[in-house]
């Protein structure tokens, strides 16, 4: 490995990136896989349950999951590197389809079950690939433009996977099933190339093998939200905009368009602004004032959000409405991630429970959303449901603006007394 210290800058800074491509290949095969069976299972799981409360609570115990492997993980692999993450990840993966198709053709609910179980474990392995991904292999004024690439290849994936979902659903079971396990078996062997033709190992390395400790990671996790709250709170929300559209987006575009094979509009629209937004903040590369301005997107996508109710069952305004909204929150979302890794970098080895600390304000999203709007859809419909989810937006971010403290302090002291 040639030492940082005699390249040239430019030429550090053109090796880094083109390692975020290399990384994304594999990663983006997994994330379409994901896409497409995010989008599926709730329309397939709906054809058994018949109840959007139904659907969230189902849909609410991956996330359940996801927060028990948030705070679990790090203690079990406090310095494993992105590469074993990664890989444990798309194997875990292969089994969600087999228990979905077994669910579907059977129609036992326990098979749901235990796939959305499935599903928050191996979703939280290639959350934290990501995050020690970016921290690991690149400087701290360069997450911001990291993040915003990660995003448009999420983006992409995102914008892909309802319309070929869309499409696997005419063909039934087998179809997504199988397309599913062969995109993971294909991810799988793009992420071992990479690994095996790395040309170093990852900076942290496991050293010793930790035990779990919960109190331990209680007492982590209770030092750094004190100091954190804002940026929890910005994860929640964020999470709660897009777990509400990749939950029931599916089911509000068969209602909103009523036209077979293009129930994915709702989604597809929905996504197509955060790719744009993506690729902007990729470009600018924001070094200063990144939480407010998060804030400020989130503000803003709430506001256009509200009146979404006001033009009920009208296709060409409430696609309007979900495109601007998406857009403007497009921002927030690599901004408040950038700013994650900020703190992780102050950190250093204790930036592992940082991760688990803000994927939990992912998990606990996804575990209200799918509950929230179920209930909220079943009783006022999805056109209300989706203005009172601005209007929650609208307050929260007033709130952030006003009480998010310039610079969040990390308590240094306070963690390294942690026995």
């Amino acid at each position: 490995m040639i030492e940082e210290n005699i390249l040239p800058k430019r030429t550090l800074y053109k090796k880094r990136f083109s390692s975020v491509f290399v990384f994304l290949l594999p990663l983006a095969i997994f994330r379409l896989s994901d896409s497409i069976l995010s989008y599926i299972f709730p329309i397939v799981l709906e054809g058994h349950v018949n109840s959007n409360i139904a659907i969230g609570v189902i849909m609410a115990l991956s996330s359940i999951v996801g927060l028990i492997c948030d705070f679990v993980l790090p203690q079990i692999f406090p310095n494993k590197s992105w590469k074993f993450l990664l890989v444990v990840g798309i194997l875990t993966s292969l089994l969600f389809p087999v228990a979905t198709a077994l669910g579907d053709i059977f129609g036992l609910i326990s098979m749901f079950v235990i796939a959305v179980v499935i599903w928050g474990i191996y979703y939280e392995f290639i959350l934290f690939t990501e995050q020690n991904f970016v921290v690991n292999e690149f400087k701290k004024e360069e997450y911001s433009k990291t993040w915003g690439i990660l995003g448009i290849m999420i983006d992409i994936t995102g914008l892909i996977a309802p319309i070929i979902g869309s499409f696997l659903l005419i063909y039934g079971v087998l179809a997504y099933s199988s397309t599913a396990i062969l995109m993971n078996i294909l991810a799988l062997s793009f992420a071992i190339i990479l690994i095996t033709t790395s040309g170093h190992e990852s900076k942290n390395k496991s050293k010793v093998k930790e035990y779990i400790s919960f109190i331990k990671g209680l007492r982590y996790w209770g030092t750094l939200t004190k100091r954190i709250v804002p940026l929890l709170i910005m994860a929640f929300l964020l999470e709660l905009v897009s777990a509400s559209f990749w939950v029931f987006g599916g089911l509000f575009g068969r209602e909103l368009i009523g036209i077979p094979g293009l129930d994915w509009g709702v989604l597809v629209v929905s996504i197509i602004p955060t790719l744009i937004g993506s690729i902007i903040i990729s470009r600018l590369g924001i070094k200063r004032r990144k939480k407010r301005l998060s804030q400020i997107s989130l503000l803003i996508g709430g506001l256009i959000l509200v009146p979404l109710t006001i033009f009920e069952g009208e296709i060409s305004p409430i696609l309007l409405i979900i495109f601007f909204a998406s857009f403007m929150l497009s921002f927030a979302w690599p901004l408040n991630d950038a700013v994650y890794s900020d703190l992780q970098k102050r950190l250093e080895e204790k930036g592992v429970h940082l991760m688990g600390l803000s994927n939990a304000g992912y998990s606990a999203a996804y575990i209200v959303c799918p509950i929230l709007m179920g209930l909220i859809s079943d009783f006022v419909g999805f056109y209300n449901a989706f203005s009172i989810l601005g209007g929650i937006l609208v307050i929260s971010a007033i709130l952030l603006i006003l009480f998010t403290p310039r610079k969040l302090q990390m308590p240094h002291t306070q963690l390294n007394e942690i026995k």
